[in-house]
């Protein structure tokens, strides 16, 4: 594969290629650990080093990188955010997370961070590319031939070997990297301002709080009422293996390999029950029709999953991801303005480095109806930084920290329709297998198939979500209601990353310290 010139970092200093080996088997390590992508380790490619000077391996490396971002740009991987100017680097909020404690760092913490966002970016170009029409992709890579995602993948890993060196050669950068590394919030200031978000602010906030007392309220409902429902379980029938102890980089990041992920992934996987009225309650796999509008095959039960990481309290903390699709909210009268095509749940567990529950908590995949459940030890104050308050239910609280273990697991109660978690508890594994209602077995899926769907001619592939994270087609008519508040299509679906889940103040699901600011706190600190 050849690599096109440019001039950006054409004067950095020569790399030796035998200097290049500590952080050569870093990258390697680092390949099968990123949380959001899961795909077999394979090792970087040699050729730019082989074919040109070491000043001019860094110079081609970067100029293939940067025509490989240049074109992706309208089939953008929306979970991460790219850093202007550095194409072979990514960000998402949990990353820039370190910038306070990174500046003035010792060069092993620096680096790690650096081998964290360059990975990040080989997961979004390698999810991009496959996007990309074939003769597109056989232009950037110089060959009349197909490449073949490994080859894709070996050439970005041997480039991001090269680049990440040359980066921690240029310790003046480090300050202007960390700024650009920022992700900005999903809020449009421009639209609050337009919409007057200071006088319309209280208002906004007393139906929020309505809300969560409404909602209460017929949860204390659902729960005494006898309880109808499908049973939706993806465990598998044998007991999975405790997981590994999790090892940790030097910013105490977990290095997780493909086979790690699924262990703990395995370990916490909820059952659903969903109280089913008619097909859109029946969660399925999401595919492009004849017309490239999504759907959802109810006939193939699918849950998505991925790994995430987030922190409590300076810790880095592991999250595991679990997300099931419906084919649409009925409209519960004639002007239903929440009603739409396709509905999504994501369930999300918050564990310590010993693999402890900390809390568990829930959205909509609009970014709506959060809900945190506390595990147990812990408790929940009023949110103080002024931003709408939360939902909190204590129904894991009893068994919490024996959760999915053993004979443990957490049922999940999900009303008909509207899609409203309205239960989430500990059941013996003995309740679910003996629960009356029918049983359809959940198949599990990594989160990321749905960036790169096949179009329904088999003639390539397409993102579920747009560039800028929405699924265009799952508009709500709220949207002309809420845009005050600053969010992009409110009730529509949107990616992992782009979940801006408060209508007052500024609150992302996917912030690393989420936990903190939807007031968390150790039972004892009460």
């Amino acid at each position: 594969m050849q690599h096109r010139q440019h001039d950006k970092y054409a004067t950095l200093n020569p790399i030796s290629r035998y200097l290049l080996l500590p952080i050569f088997f870093l990258v390697i390590a680092g390949c099968a650990q990123q949380p959001a992508i899961l795909f077999p380790s394979s090792l970087p490619s040699t050729s730019a080093q082989d074919t040109y000077s070491p000043t001019e391996a860094v110079t081609q490396c970067y100029a293939f990188y940067d025509d490989i971002a240049k074109h992706t740009q309208q089939v953008n991987y929306p979970a991460v955010f790219r850093v202007q100017g550095y194409p072979f680097l990514r960000s998402n909020r949990f990353l820039a997370s370190f910038a306070e404690e990174l500046a003035g760092q010792q060069q092993a913490r620096w680096q790690s961070w650096l081998v964290q966002l360059n990975q990040q970016a080989i997961n979004a170009l390698l999810l991009e590319w496959q996007q990309l029409p074939l003769a597109l992709q056989q232009q950037l890579a110089d060959s009349h031939q197909p490449i073949s995602r490994r080859k894709l993948q070996q050439e970005l890993q041997g480039c991001g070997v090269l680049l990440v060196r040359a980066l921690l050669q240029q310790s003046e950068l480090s300050t202007e990297l960390l700024e650009l590394a920022q992700v900005p919030d999903h809020y449009s200031t421009l639209k609050r301002t337009l919409g007057l978000y200071p006088l319309v602010k209280p208002f906004f906030n007393a139906g929020v709080e309505r809300e969560i007392s409404h909602l209460q309220e017929q949860r204390r409902r659902f729960a005494d009422a006898p309880l109808s429902a499908s049973v939706y379980d993806g465990r598998s029938i044998a007991t999975a293996d405790k997981p590994q102890p999790l090892v940790v980089d030097q910013l105490g990041i977990p290095l997780l390999s493909a086979e790690q992920a699924q262990s703990w992934l395995a370990q916490w996987r909820p059952v659903w029950l969903v109280q089913e009225s008619g097909d859109y309650d029946r969660p399925g796999q999401v595919y492009w029709q004849e017309q490239q509008l999504p759907a959802i095959d109810t006939d193939k039960p699918v849950q998505y999953e991925y790994v995430s990481f987030g922190r409590w309290q300076g810790q880095v903390t592991l999250q595991l991801n679990y997300s099931i699709w419906f084919s649409e909210r009925p409209p519960a009268g004639r002007f239903d303005l929440l009603a739409g095509p396709l509905d999504s749940l994501i369930w999300r567990v918050h564990l310590d480095r010993q693999g402890r529950p900390l809390a568990f908590d829930s959205i909509h995949s609009c970014g709506c109806w959060y809900q945190l459940y506390p595990a147990k030890g812990f408790a929940s104050q009023a949110v103080r930084d002024g931003s709408e308050s939360v939902l909190v239910d204590f129904g894991l609280q009893p068994e919490g920290g024996q959760a999915a273990q053993g004979q443990k697991v957490i049922e999940l109660q999900v009303r008909s329709e509207d899609h409203q978690l309205m239960r989430a508890a500990v059941k013996s594994r003995y309740s679910v297998q003996n629960h009356a209602g029918p049983r359809r077995r959940l198949a599990v899926a990594n989160f990321n198939e749905l960036y790169g769907l096949s179009l329904a001619n088999k003639q390539g592939y397409r993102s579920l979500f747009d560039a800028q994270g929405l699924v265009s087609v799952s508009q709500r008519g709220e949207r002309w209601l809420f845009w005050p508040m600053g969010i992009a299509s409110p009730g529509a679906m949107r990616s992992p990353g782009t979940h801006a889940i408060a209508f007052v103040g500024r609150r992302h699901f996917d912030d690393a310290n989420i936990l903190q600011r939807v007031g968390l706190i150790e039972a004892d600190d009460q």
